[in-house]
């Protein structure tokens, strides 16, 4: 657990709130995203998602390696391999969030939708990441003792 005051609980609650949203908006349009092709609506909608969902944790993400004094990685990936290093996150699931956090970078670039099953696995697969996050954050930050 975090020590009161060494984060902003508003601020990371917040952006909590947000990934919970952004996710659940993802599985809505996963269904869809499984019978099209990476140039429809459902896609760029879905791909979207996944690219704020990142971003947002990986902000939170920040958040953490600040408080804990981890160290300053240059990186949103590079957040989550910190909190893997340091224990803060399971291996496993840093490294998936590091991976997930260089394919949304490639997704905003418009680079991601030349392989059309590694997208798809990969929008199928963040949901489970970042909710392990989430959980992982909220011990963190004491939440689930409140």
């Amino acid at each position: 657990m975090i020590v009161s005051g060494a984060i902003d609980r508003e601020v990371a609650t917040a952006r909590m709130r947000r990934i919970e949203d952004l996710v659940a908006r993802v599985e809505k349009r996963l269904p869809l995203v499984a019978r099209s092709r990476p140039d429809t609506d459902a896609w760029l909608a879905a791909e979207h998602l996944v690219e704020q969902a990142v971003r947002t944790a990986s902000r939170l993400a920040a958040q953490l390696v600040a408080a804990g004094a981890l160290g300053a990685p240059e990186s949103a990936a590079g957040m989550f391999t910190c909190l893997g290093e340091k224990g803060w996150l399971p291996e496993s699931e840093a490294g998936g969030l590091a991976r997930l956090s260089d394919a949304a970078e490639r997704l905003a670039d418009g680079s991601g939708a030349a392989e059309p099953a590694a997208l798809r696995e990969l929008l199928a697969g963040a949901p489970k990441l970042l909710r392990a996050f989430l959980r992982t954050a909220a011990i963190r930050l004491g939440s689930t003792s409140e």
